[in-house]
């Protein structure tokens, strides 16, 4: 369990906006047209794509921003319910490096993207023909507004902090109240941190134990790169700390094509991904 009484001192909220255009557009006519080819009645709705699929700044663009919201769950914990995750302190300068890369690359693929727009409208006309609507698209300006990405900062609640002309009792239960969220919320980032160092050593088992089954780099990748991080994401949990550590001793180090060339190399492997599996079963509980 982690401890809140100084949680506000060791880590921080954060949440990732993300604002992009669909380059999508409900078609009333056309679905009409269908339902009544059909003798239906509102049996689906037709939305049709706005660019053509040779659109590739655009999709580059969108890629970036989905790649933004992997760094941002893989480098922040689970945390409540309201968008915000938790960014523990000894992982705020590596966030902030990270995300501050992805929104230099973000405006560059904008740019490009903005640039491209005439000529990707006049390529739509093509594609969609007779459903080419030309007030469907926005104007260049109001495209460029339409992306956008942030991080935005709050500080943890401190359970002790109410200055509020309340009776006692009623700042005591406040106090109650807020102490028993923040717990809850720092269990929840708890169990998000062991949940995928348990999926990581599960997966390497399931690929491993079965002597044909085929894998790709990334099942041992993957393992290296998540106790990187959770070396800084781990808010003082000492059997969370030892799980990760005996990861990265026992199956980071191994290499993805000796698993694939040398069968005793991936049996012995196998057999100690299965028992660390195991143990976190016996010390994580639930987290399995």
């Amino acid at each position: 369990m982690i401890r809140i009484d100084d949680l506000h001192t060791r880590a921080t909220l954060v949440k990732l906006s993300i604002s992009t255009w669909s380059a999508r557009k409900f078609d009333k006519t056309v679905t009409a047209s269908v339902n009544a080819q059909h003798n239906a009645q509102d049996a689906g709705r037709f939305n049709k794509k706005l660019l053509a699929s040779d659109a590739e700044s655009y999709k580059d663009l969108i890629k970036l921003c989905n790649e933004a919201r992997s760094a941002h769950y893989e480098n922040t914990l689970a945390w409540g319910d309201d968008g915000y995750r938790l960014l523990p302190s000894s992982n705020y300068m590596e966030y902030v490096k990270i995300m501050r890369a992805l929104k230099v690359e973000f405006d560059n693929l904008l740019s490009k993207f903005v640039g491209d727009y005439p000529l990707l409208i006049e390529s739509a006309k093509s594609a969609l023909n007779g459903m080419f609507v030309h007030s469907d698209y926005p104007s260049t300006w109001n495209l460029r507004h339409r992306f956008d990405m942030a991080s935005d900062f709050l500080p943890l609640p401190t359970v002790g902090d109410f200055r509020v002309a309340l009776p006692e009792a009623e700042v005591q239960a406040l106090q109650a109240s807020v102490a028993r969220k923040v717990q809850a919320s720092a269990d929840e980032a708890l169990d998000d941190a062991r949940g995928r160092l348990v999926e990581v050593v599960k997966k390497m088992t399931d690929k491993l134990s079965d002597p044909t089954a085929i894998f790709r780099d990334t099942l041992v990748t993957n393992g290296r790169d998540l106790v990187d991080v959770l070396s800084r994401l781990n808010l003082g949990d000492k059997e969370l700390e030892a799980m990760r550590e005996r990861v990265e001793r026992e199956l980071s180090t191994v290499d993805a094509e000796d698993l694939r060339n040398d069968p005793t190399t991936r049996r012995d492997v196998a057999s100690k991904a299965s028992k660390i599996l195991s143990d976190m079963g016996d010390v994580f509980g639930g987290a399995k």
